[in-house]
């Protein structure tokens, strides 16, 4: 999955499948051990955070995985999918709930986990150009949240109008963060380049053997 923001910050989000216990991915709609519906009331479970180390110019790549467009315009796509299929009437108001708990897990926990001290220290760290990505991230993903909410409160206000504003606020979130992620690409290319110009200077000047 290429927009993974608990992979970029060193976590593994599951559920647990209720069926026979095996810990799923938390976007696996089924179990890939006995091949079970995956709910989306199933407990799920955070590891502990770890958070990827290493200078800011190698964390590049982990700031366009967390801005990548990939999974993130998949969700969207399942959002606006259970809008649609809501507001024609041909999926029920619970199947609604499911679809869109399933993706505010995913967010919930990528915004809890961009908020821990742990990565705020490292944070601190990075270049002041890739800090600014990360920031930048961190809010939209925050509004991405708040999309999701709002279309959460449908099964109880039955205002399809709750449900459609919050997926044009989820749509926007996305559309800032593939702004990001073409910084990020830009910005990580120019530091590839950097790398390899030093590789170059320091294999020039390194003695003969």
């Amino acid at each position: 999955m290429d927009f993974d923001p608990m992979a970029v910050l060193g976590s593994k989000r599951k559920v647990q499948c209720l069926n026979c216990g095996e810990k799923v991915p938390v976007l696996q709609t089924t179990c890939p051990r006995c091949k079970a519906q995956l709910p989306a009331e199933a407990e799920d479970e955070v590891e502990t955070v770890n958070v990827v180390s290493g200078p800011s110019s190698d964390v590049m790549s982990e700031v366009t995985a967390m801005t990548g467009p990939g999974a993130g315009k998949r969700n969207i796509d399942r959002l606006e999918e259970a809008y649609q299929k809501l507001a024609d009437g041909s999926l029920p108001v619970d199947a609604f709930r499911a679809r869109v708990g399933d993706v505010y897990k995913l967010m919930n926990a990528a915004v809890q986990l961009s908020k821990t001290d742990v990565l705020q220290e490292k944070i601190k760290g990075f270049e002041p150009e890739v800090a600014d990505l990360y920031r930048q991230a961190a809010t939209s993903l925050e509004e991405y949240l708040r999309g999701i909410i709002k279309m959460r409160e449908y099964p109880n206000t039955r205002n399809l109008e709750d449900a459609e504003e919050g997926l044009n606020v989820a749509k926007a979130a996305v559309e800032k963060l593939l702004v990001i992620k073409e910084k990020a690409d830009t910005i990580g290319a120019r530091v590839a380049e950097e790398l390899k110009a030093k590789a170059a200077e320091a294999a020039a000047q390194a003695p003969e053997a």
